[in-house]
């Protein structure tokens, strides 16, 4: 299953409360408080950005999205099609932490740090870097606010 953002591929994702905002909001900055549904993922290649379409398992069922608390916990929910192909959920709760343009997640069997790339009112982007093997892997996700 697709844990924690699919755990940053590797370490997958997840998100945030301040920092950069593609919106002035009059001075105000976007929240991460709230719901945001995954819509796109990605990588960089050669150097240049590639997202492409998030891939729903069971978007007859749902979207999947996050849920971030202003308690600092959130709420992640994966739809998919049991084998009898009635829809079913999976929900996974960790603790978040934003600092800065950096959120920090902790789901008990690991943390993840990554990058808030841009949190405005209806967009949020992030970004880990991982090292495995000497190389390193970067994971891009975008969500929308819903």
């Amino acid at each position: 299953m697709k844990k924690i953002f699919i755990l940053l591929p590797i370490v997958t994702l997840i998100i945030f409360t301040s920092c950069s905002s593609d919106d002035d909001n009059g001075g105000n900055q976007a929240s991460i408080i709230g719901a945001w549904e995954y819509s796109q993922e990605g990588t960089i290649i050669g150097g240049q950005e590639v997202l492409e379409p998030y891939d729903h398992e069971a978007p007859e069922c749902g979207n999947d999205f996050i849920e971030f608390s202003a308690n600092g916990t959130a709420v992640e929910t994966y739809f998919f099609l049991n084998m009898d192909s009635q829809c079913e959920t999976e929900a996974f709760t960790f603790s978040y932490e934003v600092n800065g343009q950096q959120i920090t997640i902790n789901d008990d069997d690991e943390v993840i740090t990554a990058e808030i790339l841009t949190l405005s009112n209806t967009t949020l982007k992030v970004r880990t870097t991982e090292e495995f093997g000497g190389e390193t892997f970067v994971y891009i996700v975008l969500l929308t606010r819903i």
